[in-house]
């Protein structure tokens, strides 16, 4: 039987697109792996072949405009089989995405989400054909322009939407308008997925966000709403004002897109958006960055010493950067360990206010999966300004050499951060279009995720 454990799409610069883990079976942390392998196979500067394996996972790749299609498989599976699947399925993507590159992958990653769910059940494929596929695919493509442009920035100004389709309109779901207290109510949720990777050096190889402003409305009558954005936000870099007319950090689009109930003729030189609200939850606008500073919400300082022939230790710390009063939930570190790692000694010390002079007790703990090599790092709560210290002591079953180094990391960092936004876009105000109109309930919630989030070692 052709099981895979998980499907997933990486960058030229190795950064994670798409990724689905169809079992949870295999840690996320197998994307640095077969990049790493893929750049550096055998410990040499070549590229790895389309099928291998290592620490017991099968990897099956292909390659497809400068973009890493890949399967991992936990037991033996067809290699024939496997990439074939691949071709099928990277066929699949440019047919809904238009073309196969990875601004359109970024563009259309809900309706890539979709058609991979489809093809996939529990990590067994189901069907590759466009005409099972296409009653079950709801999604509106994103339109690209195939031609080539050497300012990103420009990307919003060819992008066009197809038409809706008959399955997409069916596909709405109808609210409740009976419930009183969602009455007249307009909920708008930003959602953040960070992009972050630094090398050994402490160069910084990546780093972008992808973000989506999403609003769910019970506003009766389906009123057109103004939805104001920052001031200081620059769609097209070409428009941006000269000095002393913009403030001193101005956020810089790369790219977005907008749903089609959205007008936003206006957008660039006002910064506000004309909404007519659809039922269900609509997402009004996607959006991209590449900044050349972030602010980033963790900072990782790790340090690598090899105290004996077969001892190593590992020292990080993991610092909080964003204020006292916002809270990450759920922070978990992968940080895998040598091959010939037989045993690791964890010591995880107590947090440090850097802010305050007293610090509180944190709740995270540290554990070693022999059977992965992996050391996993907890943290349920983190408040802002805050630095643990995790102590990672080693031991070898044979003398250390110099891929045992490269065997050590990446760290990787997963987590989720609300009412906190990495951009700085904000929800300026929300009020109807007709000012006669009753103002609506306002809610407004920013959440920051992380998709990659990795510093080397």
């Amino acid at each position: 039987m052709n099981m895979f454990s998980q499907f997933y799409v990486l960058s030229p610069r190795g950064d994670s697109i798409i990724y689905r883990n169809f079992r949870n079976e295999v840690s996320q942390s197998t994307t640095e792996v077969f990049f790493r392998n893929v750049r550096f196979y055998g410990g040499k500067q070549q590229e790895a072949p389309p099928i291998f394996e290592s620490d017991g996972l099968h990897y099956l790749w292909i390659k497809r405009n400068g973009l890493y299609f890949t399967l991992t498989a936990t037991a033996n599976v067809s290699p024939s089989f496997g990439l074939e699947l691949l071709v099928r399925v990277t066929k699949l993507f440019k047919d809904y995405c238009g073309i196969l590159t990875e601004e359109a992958v970024r563009a259309n990653f809900t309706l890539v989400y979709e058609v991979l769910d489809e093809v996939f059940d529990y990590g067994l494929p189901q069907s590759t054909t466009n005409d099972t596929l296409k009653p079950y695919v709801f999604n509106e493509p994103v339109v690209l322009n195939k031609q080539p442009t050497l300012d990103p920035s420009s990307i919003i100004n060819k992008i066009s939407f197809s038409s809706k389709t008959s399955a997409a309109t069916n596909a709405e779901v109808p609210l409740n308008m009976q419930q009183n207290d969602n009455q007249n109510t307009v909920y708008v949720d930003i959602y953040e997925k960070i992009s972050f990777c630094v090398s050994s050096s402490g160069q910084i190889l990546l780093q972008t966000i992808d973000g989506s402003i999403q609003m769910k409305s019970y506003v009766p009558g389906a009123q057109p709403l103004l939805l104001q954005l920052n001031e200081d936000l620059i769609v097209n870099k070409e428009n941006k004002p000269q000095d002393g007319q913009s403030s001193l950090h101005p956020i810089e689009l790369d790219d977005c897109t907008f749903h089609e109930c959205v007008q936003h003729d206006d957008f660039e030189r006002t910064k506000s958006l004309v909404i007519t609200p659809r039922e269900g939850e609509v997402n009004i606008m996607n959006y991209r960055l590449t900044p050349v500073t972030m602010k980033l919400p963790f900072k990782i300082f790790p340090h690598v010493e090899f105290t004996d022939s077969r001892k190593v230790e590992l020292l990080i710390k993991f610092r909080s950067e964003y204020a006292p009063s916002v809270n990450a939930a759920q922070v978990l570190i992968h940080i895998p360990m040598p091959s010939t790692a037989i045993s690791v000694s964890l010591d995880s010390r107590g947090g440090v206010n850097m802010l305050g002079p007293t610090a509180p007790k944190y709740d995270h703990s540290a554990e070693y999966d022999p059977a992965e090599k992996v050391v996993r790092w907890r943290m349920r709560k983190l408040p802002g300004g805050t630095e643990l210290t995790l102590s990672c002591r080693i031991t070898l079953s044979e003398p250390h050499n110099a891929y045992t180094r490269k065997e050590i990391g990446p760290i990787a960092a997963m987590f989720e951060i609300p009412m906190y936004s990495t951009s700085a876009i904000q929800v300026k105000s929300l009020r109807p279009l007709n000012a006669r109109a009753t103002p609506p309930k306002r809610w407004v919630r920013y959440i920051t995720r992380s998709t990659s989030y990795v510093c080397r070692l």
